[in-house]
């Protein structure tokens, strides 16, 4: 019996030994689940981001191809020529297109400002802000915030630097073969270029949302 009654001690010292790391595991599987609802309410947030972008764009590009769509923008775009709300719609895609990225992480501040920086050196581009940075302040949130910010910025810069280097206008005339490329055109080409670059990493980060929410469903 004396051997029984020392027993009872360490039989309840192992048993409370087993309720901690039983209370343990179940603390770290809680918060297993818990993080797992969060990445899924992420990725189809996500999800949701890029439906809405696939319909802006879509909209938009009917707009850029059909002048009878141009016309119903005429309204708040008094002063705007035909191509030049060709231009503005194209630009709003394209800084739609920078914002999503921007907010999913697949661009940077350092990119960002390249490719502002490269927009506004046009008129076209500072056209285009001067119509929309106000709207866009006001509805920026989170990360958009930050967005708006970089671009304002370089829009600020552009400006302090003096009139932009390229027309928003077609030029009078059209340079002889074997001429030299205009500075206005390499830096045209280079915009081109970037919008290539941020296209292709938009397909494969909407490659890689597609695959996630099909694993959801």
């Amino acid at each position: 019996m004396a051997s029984l009654d020392t027993s009872w001690p360490l039989l309840a010292e192992v048993g409370q030994t087993y309720d901690a790391a039983a209370a343990l595991l179940t603390a770290l599987a809680l918060l297993g689940v818990v993080g797992s609802l969060i990445m899924q309410a992420r990725e189809m947030h996500i999800a949701r981001m890029e439906g809405h972008r696939a319909n802006h764009m879509e909209l938009l590009r009917m707009a850029i191809d059909d002048p009878v769509y141009q016309r119903a923008w005429a309204t708040s775009l008094p002063e705007f020529t035909q191509d030049h709300i060709r231009q503005h719609l194209y630009i709003n895609l394209v800084m739609s297109f920078w914002s999503i990225n921007f907010d999913l992480g697949t661009i940077f501040d350092s990119e960002l400002q390249y490719q502002a920086s490269a927009l506004f050196q046009g008129e076209a581009g500072r056209r285009y802000w001067e119509v929309a940075r106000l709207i866009r302040q006001r509805e920026a949130r989170g990360r958009q915030r930050r967005f708006v910010q970089i671009v304002d910025d370089e829009y600020r810069k552009a400006i302090d630097a003096g009139p932009a280097a390229i027309s928003a206008d077609a030029p009078a005339s059209t340079p002889a073969s074997g001429t030299l490329v205009s500075p206005d055109r390499a830096r045209l080409f280079g915009i081109a270029l970037g919008a290539a670059a941020l296209i292709a990493a938009g397909a494969v980060t909407e490659h890689l949302l597609h695959n996630r929410t099909s694993r959801l469903r």
